[in-house]
């Protein structure tokens, strides 16, 4: 057997082993000898057939037990022997038998071996938590549409830019067809998905009054049905309502609070909380980087792409999750995995740099320590939940995870400088 094998890069081998002739031809006479032991031809007793008469029915067979064979033990032997530790399956790209005897290529993914060289002394810098007044006004500009009313205009009331108008659609058609005719329909003119023709239509008239409506529907509209096209509407206003908003005090207590200052604080407390968190992860993110880029290595390209893969799943079903249609939304795999690339090789990272500081500084937690935190977050909960959650040794690892992962990152702010701007 000969061996050769080749760096793709620091993480991605391509081996290539070659059997010679002699080898492969007493290979395939041992398999061949061993299922004529037990094949079954018409006109011979079970085992007794002629051995030219096996070779020549079950070679095809023998080849595949040979190859698969001579492929896995010569693998296992390879991976022992070069210490490489595996990160994902053997990828076989090619296996063939020739005049020469027979040849696999294959290729191996490692796990990385982290050097750390610098991860001590360095500084890093950290956004400063302020919620400002406009923060809190968006806030409060939510709320007061979530309890918006609308109350009619009246006969004589003009529609203004901010009212709801009932319509009832007398026709509508698209390039000439008829896509509809005699029903109602609700426009919001506050809504920026309102067509601007029949926008500006509506503004300034009156209930009764009728209107038509050339509509040019733009090139980039989402609705490929009607992109590019040109519509008619031919309607009438039956009615014009506008928004009546609460005032701060009845703001306040629809949202269970006495006065519009608590409720402003309450919302300042929430929005620093929201901000905090998404500092925090910002900056752990922002961290690992770093230290990627002071101690720089490869990861595996298939555990990148796998990821990316994984998030997008997560993307698709978060869609799903919230009633959206993925497929309306064009949700394109290729773009998005792609998109995911970045992101999926830098947690990777972080994942391989968080294990090197660990063994590298001997960081573990203790069994007490996870029955400490698991108990802390349990308290208030009745004894027969307790029991069981702090039995549930999927819970345990992932808390022990957790766990390791915070120390770890911990460790690294003790050993390095943190600035807040």
């Amino acid at each position: 057997m000969k061996v050769d094998i080749q760096d793709v890069n620091s993480v991605t081998k391509n081996v290539t082993v070659t059997f010679p002739k002699d080898d492969v031809e007493n290979g395939l006479k041992a398999e061949l000898q061993k299922i004529a032991k037990v094949a079954q031809i018409k006109g011979f007793r079970k085992g007794k057939a002629p051995f030219s008469m096996v070779e020549k029915l079950y070679m095809p067979e023998a080849m595949e037990r040979y190859a698969d064979k001579v492929i896995k033990e010569s693998l296992k032997s390879i991976v022992e022997e070069n210490n490489f530790d595996l990160a994902t399956t053997p990828l076989l790209k090619d296996q063939k038998f020739s005049e020469d005897g027979f040849l696999f290529d294959v290729m191996l993914e490692l796990h990385p071996r982290v050097e750390l060289k610098n991860y001590k002394g360095l500084t890093f810098y950290k956004k400063k938590v302020s919620v400002t007044n406009e923060d809190v006004d968006a806030e409060v500009k939510i709320l007061i549409n979530k309890y918006v009313e609308y109350v009619n205009k009246g006969e004589d009331a003009v529609c203004e830019d901010k009212d709801v108008v009932d319509v009832y659609i007398n026709r509508f058609s698209v390039n000439g067809e008829e896509k509809g005719a005699n029903f109602h329909e609700t426009i919001d003119l506050s809504k920026g998905e309102t067509f601007s023709d029949i926008k500006a239509a509506l503004i300034g008239s009156k209930v009764g009054e009728k209107k038509e409506v050339v509509i040019k529907y733009p090139e980039d509209l989402q609705d490929k049905n009607l992109a590019s096209k040109e519509g008619f509407v031919s309607l009438e206003v039956k009615g014009i309502k506008k928004p009546a908003y609460p005032s701060n005090e009845e703001l306040a207590e629809k949202e269970g609070f006495k006065t519009f200052e608590e409720l402003t604080n309450s919302i300042k407390e929430k929005i620093n909380s929201r901000k905090t968190k998404d500092v925090e992860k910002d900056f752990k993110t922002e961290v690992f980087n770093i230290l990627a880029k002071e101690n720089p290595f490869e990861v595996p390209a298939s555990l990148v792409n796998n990821l990316a893969i994984k998030m997008a799943e997560d993307l698709y079903n978060a869609y799903k999750r919230y009633g959206l249609a993925p497929e309306q939304l064009n949700f394109d795999w290729n773009v998005v995995v792609e998109k995911y690339i970045p992101e999926a090789e830098n947690s990777l990272k972080q994942q391989y740099l968080i294990r090197a500081i660990r063994e590298a500084e001997n960081i573990d937690v203790t069994e007490e320590e996870v029955e400490e935190k698991l108990t802390e977050l349990l308290q208030g909960f009745p004894d027969m939940e307790k029991v069981k959650y702090l039995n549930n040794h999927k819970l345990r690892e992932s808390f022990h995870l957790d766990l390791l992962n915070k120390k770890v990152f911990d460790f690294i702010l003790s050993q390095n400088s943190v600035v807040e701007e």
